[in-house]
């Protein structure tokens, strides 16, 4: 994962499948798996198959170079971009309630992802 390039430098949220060793990095963090299995979100198997694709290439790559080349890491980038967008799209906020204060309580499915 570190030889990737991505996760080092990632500051956002990375959703990925709760493997452990995704949590020594310092982003923020959205577990894709539970909401696949839980709640039948398309997105969630999207995202999980996007991360083993990185996975596979970052493997051919590596006794190679060091990083992916920044192609693959743009169209990577771009794919991620649209499988959040699936899910906002799914996952639209909870409206606020007449007469109740604080944060309005949202779906699992959006508290456990990174929308």
């Amino acid at each position: 994962m570190t030889d990737s390039g991505i996760l080092p430098e990632f500051h956002g949220i990375a959703v990925h499948d709760h493997r452990k060793a995704y949590f020594r990095y310092p982003c923020g963090h959205g577990l894709c798996k539970s909401v696949c299995e839980q709640y039948c979100q398309i997105r969630a198997k999207n995202m999980s198959g996007l991360l083993t694709e990185i996975h596979h290439e970052v493997k051919k790559t590596a006794p190679y170079n060091s990083r992916l080349p920044p192609q693959t890491v743009g169209e990577s980038e771009s794919r991620y971009d649209r499988i959040i967008g699936q899910g906002l799209s799914v996952n639209p906020p909870s409206e606020k309630k007449e007469g109740r204060r604080g944060r309005t309580e949202q779906s699992v499915p959006r508290n456990i992802s990174p929308l």
